[in-house]
């Protein structure tokens, strides 16, 4: 009964999403912010060798656009490597010079990270949560933070197309959180960006409202002073959440999610791959939105030493891929799963276009609250199918995946199936437990 009470709520308030937008509810002058004067000011720029590669790198500002009579300036920090050719380049909208540098020579490309709007050196609106949803009826849709967020991401597309050392058919978007949403928002809405990399972001944000210790009610309306029924947090989730633009996202969307993240748990990346167009997803089985799952040692259950080098692996390969045009990209993994008393059987089907260094079929049976794990096999070395079983405990709520190592010449990344979940599944979301 529980569950279709959920079921039934989540139905009425996706209604009331659509009902609260209307025509004239478009939040970005696209056309603007492909076209419209930067008014770039250079502050500074040197060259540096950065792990034995010499780097161009610049500290600017430019124009995002105008809102309430203010002129949003954004900080800019670009790292290039030498380069005769023109090369292709990778904006950065959660990350610092540090960030562009350690990018820039170890993928051989530009890359410019922004200060987002309102903090460190840029200006406009802070990024609060009150800021994001102060777009009560009335109110004009661009007044939320994200809003500006988007529009300052779009007009870094715009400064690096500008740039002869640039190739502007190469061009990706990447953040973390935040900037995970700002990167999918910006494929959807921007056609010049050929690879999305969002980190720990996904959308859905209406249903996960919905779930038990749910950090879209604990932490994003509480601190931004709304409740769920909202006419801003209505209007956010139909202007703003990424799960509304499934299908309309440009180039390649590579999705690399924790399992566990409270914030975007595993139901929205299953909502976020189900539309059209090219995506790939690493779902991160014990991985959270990094509060839990931190060197803290608090929680021993989760991937804490092995996030780094599948979120590391993930955006070289894209980066590789499908900027420099380097290699294949496999395509994603599919599982078919079914349940026999309590033996759990799944069969796969990989992708052999890269070498395949191990393949393993996760699991869980307490809403992805913990996973267990079983290596894949295979007749032969030749075969597609990979096969594994798995003794299943009591519990509800059955999600499972194939997580697959590839390796190439260049390194080694992972990539997952979209997650099998069980009819009626509920996350099981650790609630908020700090100061």
């Amino acid at each position: 009964m529980r569950f279709r009470l959920v079921v039934a709520r989540v139905a009425w308030v996706l209604a009331v999403v659509a009902l609260v937008a209307s025509a004239s509810d478009t939040p970005w002058d696209v056309e603007w912010a492909r076209g419209a004067d930067l008014s770039v000011e250079i502050t500074s720029e040197t060259t540096e060798d950065v792990d034995g590669v010499t780097l161009t790198l610049r500290e600017f500002s430019y124009l995002s656009h105008e809102w309430n009579g203010e002129d949003i300036r954004i900080a800019g920090h670009l790292a290039a490597p030498a380069s005769e050719a023109a090369l292709p380049a990778m904006v950065l909208v959660t990350d610092g010079m540090g960030g562009a540098k350690r990018m820039a020579a170890a993928e051989n490309i530009v890359a410019l990270a922004i200060d987002r709007v309102g903090e460190g050196a840029s200006t406009g609106p802070k990024d609060d949560y009150k800021n994001w949803l102060d777009i009560d009826e009335g109110t004009d849709i661009r007044n939320s933070w994200m809003h500006h967020y988007v529009m300052s991401a779009m007009r870094a597309i715009t400064y690096l197309t500008g740039l002869d050392d640039v190739r502007a058919d190469a061009i990706g978007v990447s953040g973390t959180s935040r900037g995970g949403v700002c990167s999918l928002l910006t494929s959807a809405v921007d056609d010049r960006v050929a690879l999305s990399l969002p980190i720990a972001a996904t959308g859905d944000m209406v249903r996960t409202e919905t779930y038990p210790d749910n950090w879209i009610a604990s932490i994003f309306l509480a601190l931004g002073g709304k409740t769920n029924d909202s006419p801003a947090f209505l209007r956010f989730a139909r202007h703003y959440d990424p799960v509304q633009y499934v299908g309309d996202f440009h180039g390649l969307v590579w999705i690399v999610n924790g399992t566990q993240d409270e914030f975007f748990p595993i139901t929205s990346t299953v909502a976020l791959m189900g539309g059209d167009g090219p995506t790939r997803v690493e779902a991160i089985y014990d991985g959270d939105h990094g509060y839990y799952g931190n060197d803290q040692g608090l929680f021993d259950s989760y991937l804490n030493t092995g996030i780094g080098p599948r979120l590391a692996g993930c955006a070289s390969k894209a980066i590789r891929a499908v900027l420099h045009g380097k290699g294949v990209l496999p395509t994603t993994p599919t599982l078919d799963v079914s349940v026999g008393g309590t033996t759990l059987s799944g069969r796969a089907t990989i992708d052999a276009a890269d070498e395949i260094v191990a393949a393993q079929l996760i699991y869980s049976v307490d809403g992805a609250y913990t996973f267990s794990r079983v290596p894949l096999g295979r007749g032969d070395a030749t075969a597609e199918e990979w096969r594994a079983s798995a003794e299943l405990d009591a519990g509800t709520g059955l999600a499972a995946f194939v997580e697959v190592e590839y390796r190439d010449d260049d390194g080694t990344y992972y990539l997952t199936s979209v997650p099998h979940l069980s009819e009626g599944f509920a996350p099981r979301i650790r609630p908020f437990a700090f100061e």
